[in-house]
Parts: C-alpha cells; sequence; structure tokens
C-alpha cells in the first residue's frame, strides 16, 4: 500500500494526464476502503484504468523505472535465478541485469516488505 502522501501523488498525476477523472478517483477511493485494498487495485476492478498506464504511473510516485516486459522474452537462465514460489508469492519476474545486480520487475513496486526481501535474496 502506498503512504498517503504517495497515493496523493499517484492521485494528482492520474488526473494530470487524463488517465481517470476525479469522480472515477472518489469512487475508487470508497471501494478502497469497502474492501481494503489500494487504490489502484480499486482503479482496476472497477475498470477505471487499465493495468499499464496505472503502472506507469505508479513507477513515477514510488520513484523506480518502469518496465514493459509484455514483448520482451527472458532467457530461462536469467528467470532461473529466482524461485518460482518467490516470484508467485511478490509478483515479480528477473529480466536482465543491470551491472552484477539482477533486475527485477514487480507488479507492486510500493510493496516494502517485498522489496526489501528481495534486495536480500538476490
Amino acid at each position: 500500500m502506498l503512504s498517503p502522501e504517495s497515493q496523493q501523488k499517484l492521485e494528482a498525476q492520474l488526473l494530470a494526464a487524463n488517465l481517470v477523472s476525479s469522480e472515477a478517483i472518489e469512487e475508487a477511493k470508497k471501494t478502497a476502503a469497502k474492501k481494503s485494498i489500494s487504490l489502484g487495485d480499486a482503479l482496476l476492478q472497477l475498470r477505471l484504468i487499465d493495468e499499464e498506464p496505472l503502472t506507469r504511473q505508479l513507477a513515477k510516485v514510488v520513484g523506480v523505472q518502469y518496465a514493459n516486459l509484455q514483448n520482451f522474452t527472458v532467457p530461462a537462465t536469467v528467470l532461473g535465478k529466482l524461485p518460482r514460489d518467490t516470484a508467485d508469492k511478490y509478483k515479480a519476474v528477473p529480466f536482465g541485469y543491470l551491472g552484477e545486480r539482477l533486475a527485477v520487475a514487480m507488479i507492486d513496486p510500493s510493496n516494502i516488505p517485498a522489496v526489501d526481501f528481495l534486495t536480500r535474496k538476490i
């Protein structure tokens, strides 16, 4: 989950980019509170935004590089660097190397416990 400050930044960026309306944000906030889910998850569940533009904006908010792996083939040797159960648990996929460090893409880079675990693991 995002901090309240980061959620406000996400809302502002989504509005500034004309990806959602203020009414859509308010509807998603109500759904998020009711279901105890993130604003992003609520926006997706309500089909108020597609996953790719949401993820792109979320990456900006949390200060990580966005990587679209949709048309990218990850070498099997790289995929094998992160156990499947760990990748599934944290919704993460290794996709290459940045220098000597394994580069990992995540659905939710604001998941601090997952980032901490993966940083120690790899």
